[in-house]
């Protein structure tokens, strides 16, 4: 069963699933992106993308992930897009970057240790 097809059949929320990252030219899986809900608050998500290595390079994460926040902050009750970056890991600094996403605090991942916090929040009228 395809993501899509297990949201619709399950009433999962889409904005909590992991999406496939597909080459527009080759139709190849080149990674993944997807988002999680905040334990703190449930208008945030957290994004988070990944490519395969030998698809690194080519702007598939900025192009992937920019289209799913854009999708995510059009939905009603998405407050605000995070994204938390070891700061040695310079390729995904520079997609958040690219992704116009602002660093607004530090934070501690169990595993990885020290994290920056990016945020992505929705523009326009009211916001």
């Amino acid at each position: 069963m395809s993501i899509r097809e297990h949201v619709l059949t399950e009433n999962q929320d889409p904005r909590n699933s992991p999406w496939l990252a597909i080459s527009r030219t080759t139709r190849d899986a080149v990674g993944s992106v997807g988002f999680s809900r905040s334990a703190k608050d449930g208008g945030t998500l957290l994004v988070g993308y990944s490519i395969y290595p030998e698809f690194e390079g080519r702007g598939y994460a900025t192009e992937a992930t920019k289209a799913l926040i854009s999708w995510a902050l059009s939905l009603l009750g998405t407050r605000v897009i995070q994204a938390t970056i070891p700061p040695w890991h310079i390729s995904s600094l520079r997609v958040a970057e690219k992704l116009g996403m602002r660093q607004v605090g530090t934070g501690h991942d169990v595993d990885i240790g020290e994290v920056l916090v990016f945020e992505r929040r929705p523009q326009g009228p009211g916001y």
